[in-house]
């Protein structure tokens, strides 16, 4: 399986809590596997407790969350996937930018591996691209992570913020080519 890593920065530079993020992403055939990685002072981090059954659940983003943006290279539509660290996911299908969001029925479900120590926290998936129907396509992605302080404040991190204000939606932001 060949990966890519990219590394995903605060928003105009500035960071509640200092953090190294990354987000490795290894295709084989129809599956995706995406893998975040932050390391630092996560005791200032809120990372809410791992659920009793990780279930799809809704707004994971009002929360530290990790999210993968995917899309068929030259199309409009695109997929949205949030992990949380308490094992909780979800995958949304947007028509085009912030348009047409909805529940993507075609992922049934996600396995989110987690592993945590006292200043690393790795997330990871492995989406199935076939029922998406893209398996044979090129795909622009964009992976980022909203990390949430203990004391509040909120940070944005991807690997490129192309706006006047953080946007993971923005296709300019979908840098990573990841060929079938």
């Amino acid at each position: 399986m060949e990966q890519q890593t990219i590394n995903l920065h605060p928003f105009r530079g500035g960071a509640a809590v200092e953090l190294d993020i990354t987000c490795t992403i290894g295709r084989q055939s129809h599956l995706l596997q995406v893998d975040f990685r932050l390391q630092g002072d996560l005791k200032a981090v809120a990372i809410p407790p791992p659920a009793e059954r990780p279930a799809r659940r809704h707004q994971l983003w009002e929360n530290t969350c990790l999210e993968c943006f995917v899309a068929a290279e030259g199309s409009p539509a695109y997929w949205e996937f949030n992990l949380s660290p308490t094992g909780n996911w979800n995958a949304y299908h947007f028509d085009d930018y912030r348009r047409g969001m909805r529940e993507e029925q075609a992922v049934p479900e996600l396995i989110v591996d987690m592993r945590r120590e006292p200043n690393l926290l790795c997330l990871g998936c492995r989406i199935d691209l076939g029922g998406l129907g893209l398996d044979r396509q090129t795909l622009d992605m964009g992976p980022a992570a909203f990390v949430r302080s203990s004391d509040g404040r909120n940070t944005y991190h991807a690997a490129a913020h192309p706006g006047l204000k953080p946007d993971f939606h923005r296709r300019e932001a979908f840098i990573l080519k990841v060929s079938p």
